[in-house]
């Protein structure tokens, strides 16, 4: 696929299409961890403390609090992120229609690349909104900016996800927009669901991690400096009481809405393979598979590695992950020179192909 476009390395590659992570980014329930993990806290931070202990806070905080603008922060930080994904994508689609050959840019592997190049961006670039938010408001909200970090990277991550099919819709009507020629027509919402969830698992993990970074290298940052009297932190129940609890309870309502949607839409995306029925979809990976190896020599690198994709997303619709895996690594042995796993693993997919009813011809 490198051949025909850049994919960037093949660890990365690897982690985003995956064929277990393809399967783990379908479970209906992962949707919620990854709005508990901010929305609960957020909630909790947002009831109202008691009239004694707001009494008691100071002028300074009071002060500070009636100029609280985390929501602002927030709300800012994903529009950011979003007005450059949608430049991003645009200049992107531009380029590709009016610089590379037709006969290239329609090509499976092509496609291929350029829709693991937008998730691959949409995942790093919540993992810099989370970070720089929190770096914004950690001044005056201390910990707390990790949870407002979070909540802006999940909220930027349903809104690129947004422009992301607004492009292929839009590129489905006009032709400067299009990588290849087709009717102007809608998206599939399965699809779309698969999407958003992948996008938001890889983001919050990329949140995470540059979160966690980040505050790492604050604290090793403080920790070299002399100590010096720490400054008044506003609390959430004396900052800008009224904007943030309406700018938490915005947030908490979109979270809902992904949720429910996550939660209430077919995960099968009935447009792409044969009709579900998971063991007919594991006997077409498997001819799929075998029709691969059989054809290796006539295929183009892009060619390969598009039909190895194509093999592996239809064993995961049909129930085996295993099988999925068991193609990847079988495939990845041979030009490493690994015997010993190109056995194990071919006498893994002999063994659950044969069960299936499939007689490969062409894996030795």
């Amino acid at each position: 696929m490198g051949q025909v476009a850049p994919v960037g390395p093949y660890w990365l590659w690897s982690a985003v299409q995956h064929p277990l992570l393809l399967r783990f980014a379908e479970w209906t329930p992962l949707v919620l961890a990854l709005v508990v993990v901010w929305a609960l806290p957020l909630a909790a931070h947002l009831q109202p403390a008691p009239r004694s202990a707001t009494a008691r806070g100071s002028t300074a905080e009071t002060a500070a609090g009636a100029r609280s603008t985390w929501p602002f922060v927030v709300v800012l930080s994903c529009l950011a992120a979003t007005a450059a994904f949608l430049g991003g994508t645009l200049v992107s689609r531009l380029l590709i229609h009016s610089g590379i050959a037709e006969r290239t840019r329609t090509m499976d592997g092509f496609l291929l690349a350029f829709t693991h190049g937008n998730l691959v961006a949409a995942m790093f670039l919540q993992g810099l909104v989370a970070v720089s938010t929190a770096a914004l408001l950690v001044p005056r909200h201390g910990p707390m900016a990790a949870l407002h970090g979070l909540t802006a990277a999940f909220l930027a991550g349903c809104l690129v996800t947004a422009v992301l099919f607004g492009g292929v819709l839009a590129a489905s009507c006009v032709d400067a927009l299009a990588l290849r020629p087709a009717a102007c027509g809608g998206v599939s919402v399965p699809f779309v669901r698969n999407t958003l969830m992948r996008i938001l698992v890889g983001g919050t993990a990329c949140s995470l991690l540059a979160i966690t970074a980040g505050g790492t290298a604050l604290a090793v940052r403080r920790r070299g400096r002399p100590d010096s009297p720490p400054r008044p932190v506003a609390k959430a129940a004396t900052e800008g009481r009224l904007t943030a609890r309406r700018g938490g309870l915005t947030a908490l309502l979109l979270a809902g809405s992904v949720t429910v949607f996550a939660c209430t839409t077919d995960k099968t995306d009935r447009t792409f393979g044969p009709p579900p029925g998971g063991l007919e979809e594991v006997r077409s990976a498997c001819q799929h598979y075998d029709e691969l190896l059989g054809s290796l020599d006539a295929l183009t690198t892009a060619e390969v590695h598009t039909r190895l994709d194509e093999a592996g997303q239809l064993a995961v619709r049909g129930g085996e992950p295993a099988l999925a895996l068991a193609f990847m690594e079988h495939f990845k042995a041979a030009p490493e020179g690994d015997s010993a796993a190109f056995e194990t693993y071919g006498e893994r997919i002999h063994q659950t192909c044969g069960a299936a009813g499939v007689v490969l011809v062409n894996l030795p």
